[in-house]
């Protein structure tokens, strides 16, 4: 039986590889221009779209297309993407020295590479007064694990929402919006997200709930089937919609699972996010 929100990822190509530059980034949107290091290719690979918090050294796996750029040639357009952190004591020492840790630049990051090796970022996660080890950094290390903390906060919020099938962009948004509660928003009422984030509709956000495992049935899709007809009239210039048409209105929306459109009326009525008036 085919998915009822088949994953718009399906058709993209794929390519992984180790970020060596960044050409340019946005810092209020990401969108950025990055050169990738990949296996097999002589050169390296420009890729283009919204990376939050990318860092040198780290390796990226990046769902997208291939385009032709008429003044640049040929880009990697990103629509989705994980990082990697890296492995080796290379790519760590990159990685730290990249910008990724305010206050730790080349010098700093070798000395924390040459006493924790490839379990340097294992260190930091798990065990980050170990820093005190590392000569110079017994006044600092606080600072450097709060830091590093939060960058990988970011990173797994960003991965946890992508794994839902949210593209860069609206996470980016989303982040934005909710900051550290955004994946606790997400689960437990990914609806909001259609009130509350430019650019996410009902559409969108029911498709965010079928992936969290959100039944078709359920009162909070169908109540927010009715927020959303509601808006969609306001934005059309209506100040009311009869509720005949509001009904219709959910039903396009629920299909023949969705709960009854006059009961989660009555249910926004009683929770005062609607207003019905008689006669």
């Amino acid at each position: 039986m085919p998915s009822l929100f088949p994953d718009p990822d399906d058709a993209l190509a794929s390519l992984e590889g180790t970020l060596e530059r960044v050409t340019f980034t946005n810092a209020e949107n990401g969108w950025s221009v990055v050169r990738v290091q990949v296996e097999g290719e002589k050169d390296l690979v420009t890729a283009v779209g919204t990376l939050v918090g990318v860092r040198i050294g780290e390796a990226l796996r990046l769902r997208g297309e291939w385009v032709e750029d008429k003044r640049y040639g040929r880009q990697f357009k990103v629509a989705s993407y994980i990082t990697l952190l890296p492995t080796t004591v290379e790519g760590i020492g990159r990685y730290l020295a990249s910008g990724v840790l305010p206050g730790v630049g080349e010098k700093t990051a070798e000395k924390i590479v040459a006493a924790f090796g490839t379990k340097t970022l294992e260190v930091l996660s798990a065990d980050p007064e170990r820093l005190r080890e590392v000569p110079g950094l017994k006044k600092r290390w606080k600072e450097i694990a709060a830091e590093w903390q939060k960058q990988r906060a970011l990173h797994e919020t960003m991965a946890f929402l992508q794994s839902l099938g949210i593209g860069t962009a609206l996470a980016v948004r989303i982040v934005k919006r909710f900051g550290g509660r955004a994946a606790e928003v997400v689960k437990s009422d990914p609806y909001r997200l259609a009130a509350e984030v430019h650019g996410i509709g009902f559409l969108t956000a029911d498709r965010i709930a079928a992936h969290l495992g959100i039944p078709p049935s359920s009162p909070e899709r169908a109540a927010a089937a009715a927020m959303h007809a509601l808006r969609e009239a306001v934005d059309d210039g209506h100040c009311y919609l009869p509720e005949d048409d509001l009904a219709g209105a959910m039903e396009r929306l629920l299909g023949p699972e969705g709960a009854p459109a006059r009961e989660a009326i009555g249910r926004v009525v009683e929770q005062r996010l609607a207003v019905r008036e008689e006669g």
